[in-house]
């Protein structure tokens, strides 16, 4: 399949809220699509040949493709069979011009924080949804998971962005386990400390780190000891001035210590 496909520029608001492998899915159906109709029929299985991703995270990403409207799926009836995906919005041609073979989605639906309603809800029954208390709640359970999931995605960024920026090397990523850990480590740890830890842990020299590869998993197991780090320094240089004042009192009086 030749050609190019034209990306709306509109995609950018929504890539701070979409998973590296939600993007790359989303893109692969976008270049794999009929460019007259919008859609493909695959199997899962071809799909991460081709993109090169699990199934269990790709299936995940079609998942919430889905759900905030990207892309409709209708899953095949086993693992062998075609799936169709259409991708929503989607439009063959530019009005006053010759069609071409370009896929060109129109703006995607917000799936920000803070339009939850649009996002969790592709029917339009927002209004309906905020009346109804038990959908309220619903709504209101969206919304934090997304800002969850928006947090969590961004602490991983940056957790491998800094691994970049330290090594010169891209982090070969476990997406699903080191999103776990992270966003388990964010209901404890405020953002902002969380980003200084990690900035500790990758440029702290550690022999076993090297060995081990400075993963998310070994970064976990290392948390406390980073977190009381700067206070047990400060204890031993608190420490070691008492020492010294405790050694100059004794100078004084004709008495020497060995402090090594």
């Amino acid at each position: 399949m030749k050609g190019y496909v034209q990306l709306r520029r509109g995609l950018i608001e929504h890539l701070k809220i979409m998973s590296f492998s939600e993007l790359k899915v989303y893109i692969g159906l976008l270049l794999l699509a009929n460019f007259k109709i919008g859609c493909v029929n695959i199997t899962v299985a071809n799909l991460c040949d081709i993109l090169g991703t699990d199934y269990k995270n790709t299936l995940n990403s079609i998942h919430r493709l889905v759900k905030f409207g990207y892309v409709k799926f209708t899953p095949a009836v086993n693992q062998w069979k075609e799936s169709k995906f259409v991708i929503t919005k989607y439009i063959a041609s530019v009005k006053n011009t010759q069609p071409i073979p370009e896929a060109i989605p129109e703006a995607i639906p917000e799936a920000t924080p803070e339009a939850i309603p649009e996002a969790n809800d592709i029917s339009g029954s927002n209004k309906r949804k905020l009346q109804n208390p038990k959908k309220l709640k619903e709504v209101i359970r969206s919304n934090k998971k997304l800002k969850e999931v928006v947090s969590t995605n961004g602490i991983c960024k940056y957790f491998y962005q800094k691994f970049k920026d330290t090594f010169g090397k891209d982090y070969i990523a476990n997406f699903g386990k080191d999103g776990k850990i992270l966003k388990d480590l964010l209901k404890i740890i405020p953002l902002d400390e969380l980003k200084q830890l990690i900035d500790t842990y990758l440029t702290t020299p550690d022999t076993f780190a090297e060995k081990v590869g400075y993963t998310v998993g070994l970064f976990k197991t290392r948390i406390n000891s980073l977190r009381i780090g700067k206070k047990t320094l400060s204890m031993s240089e608190k420490t070691l001035k008492s020492v010294m004042a405790t050694q100059s009192w004794l100078k004084k009086k004709g008495e020497v210590i060995d402090v090594g």
